[in-house]
């Protein structure tokens, strides 16, 4: 004997069907209970924490990865973040930090300037680079940030970097030395010039110096 199913239980076990993902997306289930953040020093974790309970409590599978971003997009040292969705309830957040190449001051106040020129708020600890003053014109502030990310370890014998009203850079080098230069030949002067103080010490440093043509060093007083 076949039993048919009455038309009023067939529109109810279709209702019932079309209900169960509605369900499963508004579960408490999958509320999110952790996020896992990756890339970040303990200071920088601590800076963050607000950005981590905004996050919290949320719905996992109604959560656009969008949403995630523009959380952490509020922090200025944040360059880019990689999500990924882990059910029932977490995130696992690698996070691509800036990475700073000098300390930018001014009157106004401080920022750090990362290697595309970009200034933002962050810890001045985190500054590998020297100190950037004075009055860069058009793109010098990127163009330096470009050449201190690209020469690291000529970068961290810095201890300042000064652009002079007509747009001239003065490096201030660890041995207190100002050093008058272009970027295009900075590198190869100034080591040939250190070499140079190396082999014949100087007593005073005081003074500016003329170093943008490799091997040709005059002293301006």
């Amino acid at each position: 004997m076949i039993r048919h199913r009455s038309p009023v239980r067939k529109v109810l076990g279709t209702l019932a069907l079309s209900f169960i993902p509605i369900l499963l997306v508004n579960s408490a289930l999958f509320s999110i209970r952790a996020v896992r953040v990756e890339g970040l020093s303990e200071t920088q974790r601590a800076q963050v924490k607000p950005q981590l309970a905004r996050l919290m409590g949320r719905n996992l599978l109604r959560l656009s990865l969008e949403d995630v971003r523009a959380v952490f997009g509020a922090v200025g040292w944040i360059r880019d973040v990689e999500i990924r969705k882990v059910l029932p309830g977490s995130l696992q957040v690698r996070v691509v930090a800036r990475r700073a190449v000098g300390l930018w001051m001014e009157t106004s106040g401080e920022a750090l300037v990362d290697s595309a020129g970009n200034l933002y708020i962050g810890d001045r600890s985190e500054a590998d680079g020297p100190v950037l003053t004075g009055h860069p014109k058009g793109g010098d502030l990127r163009a330096l940030a470009e050449f201190l990310s690209e020469n690291e370890g000529l970068a961290r014998r810095l201890t300042s970097v000064e652009w002079t009203l007509q747009g001239e850079m003065i490096f201030l080098d660890g041995f207190g030395h100002r050093l008058l230069v272009d970027l295009s030949t900075a590198r190869p002067s100034l080591e040939l010039f250190e070499r140079t103080v190396r082999e014949c010490p100087v007593g005073d440093p005081a003074g500016l110096v003329d170093i943008r043509q490799p091997g040709r060093f005059v002293h301006l007083g």
